[in-house]
């Protein structure tokens, strides 16, 4: 388990008997206030209040490594961030998105839980001016499930649809919100977040998406809940998904681990047999590692949906190295963050609201960026405590012609409050282009 940092948090109450103590007997006022306060500490005492224990779950460092600029390396970076209903986030905090993009300049965002309708995907069209959006949303149940990904466009589209959305973008999102969120829309709006949140290539353009693709196969099983959507670069894939929760009665838990997870792994096997490695990324709804369990060991967790038996078993005979060792011809992936931080404890992305985990860090690592064996670097495991310069050289692990991982991480801070989850990023080093 990780560990915990307690914190002790008890009033240091100030009797009357020792206020009669301190009585100043030349001062007969403050002399006949002591002697009352002597008598009534003879009375029967309060039962003395319990300390309150606030335990903190520690979480090891995992830093953020530099992204050298032009004429350095090309980057491609992506974020996953599951919003808990898109529609109730930008009411909260119309800037949320906006801000997110200006800050991170990802390559491409991918959300979960929208949980929106078909019909309202347009009043959101000019919610990121500098890319596409390319939305997915549930026709079995109303105001459930639900994800979209956002592609950023080249950089000359970029100005340019700034300058031509971003006159609508007030309009129509005040529109869906109503009359009280105009402010906040407004402040959303501002013609300065938008040029800023465009792509963090450097040294040359955009990677360009050449398909996207929605649902894991062909199986009529798993459609409709809009939980996946694949972007088709040149040179990889990248898999967006939101998969199933296995319900709180874990009603769902035998649909999830023997029909979802196999179509998934085929799904992502016959992305890669056409040539191409794949990015999974998403919130996965499983907390595969003792590591990514706060609580790991508490008998409870047998019936928890994403701690269960069945569904770290099912994950980890995806994950896993020694499952590909024992199973060659299977279709296997990587996690992208234990491949960086083996050991790292307390790096979580789900914390519960109703027990306000997050103050705590009492979480889950539900969210991850899964790849492909041939993306990720071939020298070195950095520990945990190990700072940006001691990570392995991405250039120096990898060839010219294909991408390799070059940074995991979590954006645990900056979004405090808008959601249960976190954003979760990766970056690529790009191949370098003749």
């Amino acid at each position: 388990m990780p560990k915990m940092r307690a914190y002790t948090a008890e009033p240091q109450p100030v009797t009357a008997a020792a206020d009669a103590d301190a009585a100043d007997a030349d001062h007969p006022q403050a002399a006949a206030a002591g002697a009352e306060a002597a008598a009534t500490a003879a009375k029967p005492k309060a039962p003395r209040k319990k300390k309150v224990i606030v335990e903190v779950t520690e979480r090891d460092p995992t830093p953020r490594r530099p992204t050298p600029g032009f004429p350095g390396p090309r980057y491609f970076k992506a974020l996953s961030w599951n919003v808990n209903g898109l529609r109730g986030t930008l009411r909260n905090a119309p800037e949320a998105l906006s801000a997110l993009a200006a800050r991170e300049r990802p390559d491409l965002l991918c959300l979960q839980e929208t949980k929106l309708q078909e019909m309202h995907v347009a009043d959101f069209a000019a919610l990121l001016p500098g890319y596409d959006a390319h939305w997915s949303c549930s026709t079995k149940k109303k105001g459930y499930s639900g994800t979209v990904v956002f592609t950023a466009k080249p950089p000359a589209e970029t100005a340019r649809a700034a300058a031509e959305n971003g006159s609508r973008k007030q309009a129509k999102l005040t529109a869906f919100f109503g009359k009280s969120a105009s402010d906040a829309v407004a402040a959303a709006a501002k013609d300065d977040v938008a040029p800023e949140a465009g792509p963090i290539v450097t040294g040359g353009s955009a990677p360009k998406v050449v398909g996207v693709r929605h649902g894991i196969g062909a199986d009529a099983d798993h459609g409709g809940e809009g939980r996946a959507i694949t972007i088709e670069y040149e040179k990889f894939f990248v898999v967006c998904l939101y998969v199933p929760n296995s319900g709180q009665s874990l009603e769902r838990l035998e649909y999830r681990t023997t029909s979802w997870d196999p179509a998934l792994r085929a799904f992502v096997a016959a992305l890669e047999a056409e040539g191409k490695p794949v990015i999974v990324t998403g919130d996965l709804n499983v907390a595969h590692l003792d590591l990514d369990i706060y609580n790991a060991g508490a008998p409870h967790l047998k019936k928890q949906a994403g701690c269960t038996p069945a569904e770290r078993a099912s994950f980890d005979a995806w994950v896993n190295p020694a499952a590909a060792e024992a199973a060659p011809g299977a279709p296997h992936v990587r996690d992208a963050f234990r491949h960086l931080y083996p050991a790292a404890r307390g790096c979580y992305t789900y914390w519960s609201a109703r027990k306000a985990g997050r103050d705590t860090n009492k979480g889950l690592r539900l969210d991850y960026f899964l790849c492909t064996p041939s993306l990720l670097p071939k020298e070195g495991q950095p520990s945990a405590e190990a700072a940006p310069a001691e990570l392995p050289d991405s250039s120096e692990s990898s060839s010219d012609t294909v991408p390799i991982v070059h940074d995991v991480f979590h954006d645990d801070i900056t979004t405090v409050g808008l959601s249960d989850h976190c954003p979760v990023g990766l970056i690529l080093r790009l191949p370098v282009v003749s």
